[in-house]
């Protein structure tokens, strides 16, 4: 079992607009250097970082994906979302163990 972090980045959709995305370039355009001129556009979004211990990757982005739509994190006509997910680490067999041994203590 492996542990994952997956980032969901929620952002308006082209077509919804983004003020907050206006402001900051607005902001970054007053400064006015070479490198502030290059910038063409500014996109606010926000990310959320989810830490879990999954099998796989797949399963890791399903579980974030089916959260956000059950609580609505994100309004799908609104907003338009991206996933990144990153293996950062792996369970030892004696956290495994442990983690079982927790579990069927549980009662439901």
């Amino acid at each position: 079992m492996g542990l994952f972090r997956v980032s969901l980045s929620i952002a308006n959709r082209r077509e919804a607009g983004d003020p907050d995305g206006e402001a900051i370039f607005g902001d970054i355009k007053t400064i006015g250097s070479d490198v502030t001129k290059r910038i063409t556009s500014v996109k606010h979004a926000k990310v959320l970082k989810f830490d879990l211990e999954t099998h796989r990757h797949s399963q890791a982005e399903e579980i974030v994906l089916g959260l956000a739509k059950e609580k609505r994190l994100f309004i799908p006509q609104v907003n338009e979302i991206s996933i990144k997910t990153k293996q950062v680490g792996y369970l030892t067999y004696g956290e495994l163990k442990k983690m079982k041994k927790v579990d069927s203590n549980v009662k439901a």
